[in-house]
């Protein structure tokens, strides 16, 4: 495992005093897990946020406008339910409701717990016996789940990664919010602001992916997760802060970004 020591550079536009936020030590996330998520869009987009990360879980955020038949209502509620089909590597089919009537919630995760090719399609039913797919014309949607390789962006502005990234499918950020401490702001007391993951690989196409989620009405640290393109040998990563009302602070290593070597 290396640890290294970079320069910092912070760039800042904050035109108000900010309310401070707790420390983001005091807003652990003891067990609150990684989470990616999959969306399936009304115009049949498929948006997915981040690499799919063994360990982690994924929510599946399915719009109910693709849905093209055996909708409707019984006494007010919605009379079907929406349901995702899902078999990852080598373990059996599982499902997880994604919509339509519930008597008591649903929440539409599904574990990634192990490394595999993820196959999913959804199927709708209803009361009245009709049943319809939606699987890509009967091809479904596949999706890849590997196993990450984490690189630490410590609260003591160090680095630590692993001495060897040459066989990393995914890269694992895990960033210490300690390091953007300013943007905070809050709004109708909740957390408004948020703090930015950008990668790119060997001077490729630029991706973000949050480094916090809302937990309560604060915002805590979460891992974001990179696929590694096949043959990569630069992963350039940078971080972004900002807040509702217009502050913003990166760090970015003086603006040179940081350049972590895959091979």
């Amino acid at each position: 495992m290396k640890t290294f020591f970079p320069l910092l550079m912070l760039l800042s536009a904050c035109g108000f005093d900010s309310v401070q936020a707790p420390s983001p030590q005091a807003t652990t996330r003891q067990n609150l897990q990684a989470e990616s998520t999959l969306t399936f869009n009304s115009d049949w987009t498929v948006r997915q946020s981040s690499a799919l990360v063994m360990g982690e879980q994924l929510r599946i955020e399915y719009n109910a406008a693709r849905i093209q038949n055996c909708l409707g209502n019984y006494q007010d509620n919605p009379a079907w339910v929406a349901t995702a089909h899902y078999i990852l590597g080598d373990a059996p089919e599982r499902t997880v409701q994604v919509g339509g009537y519930t008597s008591s919630g649903f929440s539409s995760v599904v574990p990634l717990d192990r490394e595999g090719e993820l196959t999913l399609w959804f199927e709708v039913t209803n009361r009245w016996g009709c049943q319809w797919f939606d699987s890509a014309y009967g091809q479904n949607y596949h999706f890849n789940v590997t196993d990450a390789s984490t690189v630490h962006f410590n609260a003591d502005w160090s680095i630590s990664r692993p001495d060897d990234l040459s066989s990393a499918k995914a890269i694992r950020v895990e960033y210490a919010l300690e390091r953007l401490p300013t943007c905070r702001a809050y709004y109708r007391g909740y957390a408004a602001w948020d703090i930015l993951a950008y990668a790119r690989f060997d001077g490729g196409p630029v991706q973000s992916t949050p480094v916090t989620r809302g937990f309560g009405a604060e915002r805590v640290a979460v891992p974001a997760a990179f696929t590694v393109p096949a043959g990569a040998k630069d992963m350039e990563v940078w971080f972004f802060n900002s807040d509702e009302f217009g502050c913003h602070l990166y760090d970015s290593n003086w603006g040179q970004n940081y350049h972590l070597q895959l091979r």
